[in-house]
């Protein structure tokens, strides 16, 4: 190669030593450049130079030859494209004067070996943008002509190449995709280093490439709303310096409202990015949370209100706050900021979910609270919060007015009992109130006072006065005056002054404290009237308030007994012992003890069940019981043991049931009541006895209560009838319902009855309904309308009845009767008239007479003067005399099955008085002066059944009495035994005696007319009905016209003959 180089050089030298010596003539040519795009084929024209340069008409010499050559530079530097490297890419035909590539131009090559001369551009000749892109080469060629072995130059040609690049290259990022940044909320602006600029293998300058930010995901937190986010919203830049790509932004990111923003970087080499070639770099930010945020509550103020009396563990309301922050620092918690002693008794607050319970019920008492919560987060720097919870507790009717009973002690006058009364079938216990006064107590008198307090607010708790009521409905014996209609003045408390005093005392004391309010009040309890013998008063005091929706009541009970005393001995006050006939005189108090002051005052009760079992503790007595508040030792004792002057109570069915017991009851000195028996309600159901409370450290320290053992029924003993046997006698008017009792020893037993019939044809329950009473004493039966009395006589049946409280022990108790139900003859026992009589010396025939006109109707006539004067009766209650007329004789049915002996009474339904026959044939009454004259005319008199008639009124209507006076008495006999009864007439006719005979005749006849002739008319209607059913109407010889001629012939019976036609006329 060196050699070639010195033979180049050379060859240089001598053409230029020959150049100068002869003086060539030389002309310079700037060509165009000339533009190409890089990867030309192998022999690409580049460019044809004597087509572009050479003038033909330049040349003058003759057979010239022109040779082509490269020019060679004088000074070779590293970065310009030298002779040999110029002719390693392009051949330069010498004697055609254009120009091939000789290899592929892959201008990469010549950008990475620093090939190209764009530094040598002149920017004034390349104006157009377009030539100063792409790589530049500078050709310089010198072209001669060839003469006599010397060669003259011509031309000195130069020009550019300029090799566009091909855009075959993406930019290349030299980090992994994707790059990940965590940054600090607080930090601002924000500088992120990328790594250096991404390569670009195509001929360009690195500062050609350009950069977009595509934000491609944002993860907004829960408390924002999701929206469209662009880089305007964080301001996102590329720099670059020194090679190096920044991310910069110069808003801060907060991460309340961003947690992540994943955006992508790309790199393009064209200012047109839709068309270049473009890299894509991910990089996810994720933004670090610091707790700059308090938390939040979503109500800063919450309201309330509820019902009282809600239960405990209620869910009241779930207070909310929400903290932008993260983690810890976003985690909330709650508390209450002031916690009072009401507020934990009361609320509940869960730190975690803010959850506010009630622990206790509330009333309305307290009607207003106010909370106030802390939330607070769990960051190193604590944040926190408040919100506030008005509470308004409405208030419930749920309570009822309280009432509470205070009697006066004053010994001797008002002696109250209270009893603490111990269940142990229900482990429950309740006092118990009696007081005891005198019936020598005056009307007035205050004996106590009553309590009313209703604990509700408001309306609910407003009291609406008292009522007293009784509970026998016996006269009530007190009345309430209301405090505030007390003046204290001029009060009187009762007549006795010595009473008053003490009773003002009382009463002041209460005035005192009594605070005049809605929801309590306060009455004094006085006595309504004097009392004069012993009785026992059942009290009940009620009360409401005035709820609008739901009016509650309460009510108080005690008993109040007066007893047949002047002055009260305590010893005798238990109203197990009193009764009407004990009274004492005031000197049977000569013995009383002074420490029996409080004596039965204060008593204890202990209700057991019966058939216990022992040993069993009954009561564990304190010094409280004794109204004492000191350490005490105890004894028991038979009340006898106090007071000779009992000996009624001896003789007593409590003090000889309290006497076989009592060794079996014993207390220690702990106070606890043991019974080592087993109790049976049915042989003693009250036990009584005194226990004494002695101070332990002074003997004249103590007191007594009385203690009494009231023993439970329990359904221990079986249901038995009183008979095995029960028969019955049914009518079907009147008795319909039998009664059958049931002996059971115990109190409170409920029964399943059954019906077995004995006459399996027939069901008996059809007819024969089951009815108990309410105290289940006793079943009724009672018969329907169902019964067939013409079918039988006489029904059996067994009736059955189970204790129904045993049937799920497995123990059933149970008995059976048989019952016999005799059906009788209603008409064969209806009461009926066998004989009317005339009494005396009226019964002759001459003016007075009887006469039957039928069953039920009796015609009797007598003459007024006879009337007075006859026989005569006085009345001494009225002192008006009265004539016995008329006796009626009862006739005695019987059947068979019904013996009874019958017990019959008399009386007037009803009295018409007609003045003429005329007007008694057409109905007409006659009006007398006045009612005596008509309703006080007859007296009847039972239970002889004698008609009497009083003179006294007969006298009053002599000179209305000109004509036949004429009664129509209908008179009702009904017999107490079966109930049955029977009503009958009398037509009564009184005349005077001149105009007797001819009235009662033509009376007579029409009574006749009326009365028998009815009866005959039934009596043939009934033959030819039964001839007619039994013939058909065929066989009978007549028709109707011979039926009516032969009716005429009896002129006494046209109404039959008027009856029998229209009979016969519908028949036929």
């Amino acid at each position: 190669m060196s050699l070639i180089f010195c033979y180049i050089v050379l060859v240089y030298f001598m053409s230029f030593t020959h150049q100068t010596a002869q003086t060539p003539h030389i002309l310079f040519k700037k060509l165009s450049p000339v533009q190409v795009y890089e990867n030309l084929e192998i022999g690409h024209q580049i460019i044809d130079l004597k087509e572009k340069v050479i003038d033909l008409n330049e040349i003058s010499y003759e057979n010239a030859q022109i040779v082509f050559e490269f020019l060679e530079e004088q000074k070779f530097a590293t970065n310009i494209l030298n002779l040999v490297s110029l002719k390693e890419f392009f051949i330069l035909d010498e004697y055609s004067g254009i120009i091939r590539t000789s290899k592929s131009i892959d201008l990469e090559h010549f950008c990475n070996y620093n090939l190209c001369q764009n530094k040598n551009i002149n920017n004034e000749i390349y104006l157009n943008k377009t030539l100063q892109e792409g790589c530049h080469l500078n050709f310089k060629i010198r072209a001669s002509k060839q003469y006599d072995n010397r060669a003259k130059l011509i031309y000195q040609i130069s020009f550019d190449l300029i090799i566009h690049d091909i855009n075959e290259f993406h930019p290349i990022f030299s980090q992994k995709s994707p790059l990940t940044f965590s940054v600090n909320e607080e930090f601002s602006p924000i500088e992120l280093l990328i790594g250096s600029v991404p390569n670009d293998k195509d001929c360009m300058d690195k500062s050609q490439i350009y950069y977009h930010i595509k934000i491609l995901e944002v993860n907004q937190t829960k408390f924002q709303a999701k929206t469209t986010i662009e880089n305007s919203n964080f301001g996102f830049q590329v720099v670059t310096r020194q090679d190096l790509l920044f991310l910069y932004s110069n808003k801060p990111l907060d991460r309340e409202v961003y947690q992540s923003v994943t955006l992508d970087l790309i790199a393009f080499d064209r200012v047109d990015i839709n068309e270049a070639n473009t890299a894509y770099l991910k990089i996810i930010i994720n933004i670090i949370d610091i707790n700059d945020n308090s938390p939040v509550f979503k109500i800063p103020v919450y309201s309330l209100e509820f019902d009282e009396g809600l239960p405990s563990g209620t869910e009241l309301i779930r207070v909310e706050a929400t903290d932008l922050d993260q983690g810890q620092n976003g985690l909330v918690s709650f508390e209450f900021a002031s916690l009072s002693d009401q507020i934990n008794k009361n609320f509940l607050l869960n730190r975690t979910t803010g959850l506010l319970y009630l622990k206790n019920k509330l009333t309305s008492d307290i009607k207003n609270w106010t909370l106030q919560i802390k939330a607070s987060d769990h960051g190193s720097n604590k944040k926190s919060n408040f919100c506030l919870v008005h509470i308004q507790v409405k208030d419930v009717n749920n309570h009822k007015p309280e009432m509470g009973v205070n009697f006066f002690v004053i010994p001797g006058l008002i002696e109250p009992k209270f009893e603490t009364i111990h269940n142990f079938d229900k482990n429950t216990i309740r006092k118990e109130d009696v007081v005891f006064l005198p019936k020598s107590l005056e009307a007035n008198t205050t004996i106590g006072i009553l309590s009313v307090y209703d604990p509700d607010s408001g309306p609910n708790g407003q009291i609406e006065g008292c009522e007293i009521f009784s509970k026998l409905q016996e006269k009530i014996p007190i009345f309430l005056q209301n405090f505030n209609e007390i003046d204290r003045q001029s009060e009187s408390y009762s007549s006795n002054g010595d009473i008053d005093e003490a009773i003002k005392m009382l009463v002041d004391a209460e005035l005192d404290s009594y605070y005049k309010a809605s929801n309590e009040q306060k009455y004094l309890i006085r006595t309504k009237f004097n009392f004069d013998k012993f009785k026992i008063f059942n009290i009940e005091l009620r009360t409401s308030d005035s709820g609008l929706l739901d009016r509650q009541t309460g009510s108080k009970s005690f008993k109040m007994i007066i007893l047949n005393a002047n002055i009260l001995n305590n010893q005798f006050l238990d109203e197990d012992d009193v009764d009407e006939n004990f009274s004492y005189d005031q000197e049977e108090l000569i013995d009383y003890d002074e420490e029996m002051s409080m004596f039965s005052r204060l008593g204890l009760k202990v209700n057991l069940n019966e058939n216990n079992l022992f040993p069993i503790s009954l009561a564990k007595l304190t010094s409280a019981n004794f109204g004492l508040n000191m350490p005490l030792k105890y004894d028991l004792y038979l009340p006898t043991n106090f007071n000779s002057k009992q000996n009624y109570f001896k003789k007593s069915t409590i003090f000889q049931c309290s006497l076989s017991l009592f060794k079996y009851l014993s207390i220690d000195q702990n106070g606890i009541i043991r019974l080592n028996r087993s109790l049976d309600r049915e042989i003693c159901q009250i036990f009584k006895f005194y226990i004494k409370g002695e101070s332990v450290n002074d003997k004249r320290i103590s007191s007594i209560i009385t203690f009494k053992i009231n023993v439970i029924d329990l359904n221990d003993n079986p249901p038995r009838f009183e008979k095995k046997h029960f028969k019955f006698e049914f009518i079907r008017s009147l008795n319909k319902t039998f009664n059958i009792p049931i002996r059971d020893s115990d109190l409170k037993s409920s029964y399943i009855f059954r019906i077995e019939s004995l006459d399996h044809s027939e069901k008996i329950s059809d007819f024969i309904k089951l009815q108990p009473d309410e105290n289940f004493k006793s079943i009724n039966l009672l018969i329907n309308e169902k019964i067939n009395f013409g079918k039988k006589n006489k029904y059996l049946f067994n009736l059955i009845v189970i204790e129904a409280s045993n049937l799920d022990t497995g123990m059933v108790n149970s008995d059976i009767a048989l019952i016999e139900i005799d059906v009788l003859n209603e008409e064969e026992l209806r009461p009926a008239v066998k004989k009317l009589s005339i009494m005396g010396d009226l019964a002759d025939k001459d003016y007075s007479s009887i006469k039957m006109l039928n069953d039920t109707v009796f015609f009797v006539y007598t003459n007024y003067e006879n009337l007075i004067n006859k026989l005569r009766i006085k009345d001494s209650s009225t002192s008006e005399t009265y004539l016995s007329l008329l006796k009626i004789d009862v006739q005695e049915k019987s059947t068979q099955n019904y013996r009874k002996e019958q017990k019959v009474n008399f009386s007037i339904q009803s009295l018409k008085f007609y003045d003429s026959v005329a007007n008694f044939k057409n109905k007409t009454d006659s009006s007398f002066g006045s009612k005596m004259d008509t309703t006080e005319l007859f007296l009847l008199t039972e239970p002889d059944g004698i008609l009497n008639v009083n003179l006294d009124s007969f006298k009053k209507l002599n000179s209305k009495l000109t004509r036949p006076f004429i009664c129509f008495i209908e008179i009702k006999i009904h017999n107490k035994t079966n109930m049955l009864f029977t009503n009958f007439t009398i037509i009564l006719s009184i005349n005077r005696k001149a105009k007797a005979k001819m009235e009662i005749v033509e009376l007579e006849n029409y009574l006749k007319q009326l009365y028998l002739v009815e009866q005959e008319d039934e009596n043939l209607s009934n033959r030819i009905d039964k001839e007619f059913f039994k013939k058909k109407f065929k066989t009978i010889n007549c028709d109707k016209n011979t039926l009516k001629s032969d009716l005429k012939r009896k002129q006494s019976q046209t109404c039959l003959s008027k009856k029998l036609y229209r009979i016969i006329g519908n028949r036929k």
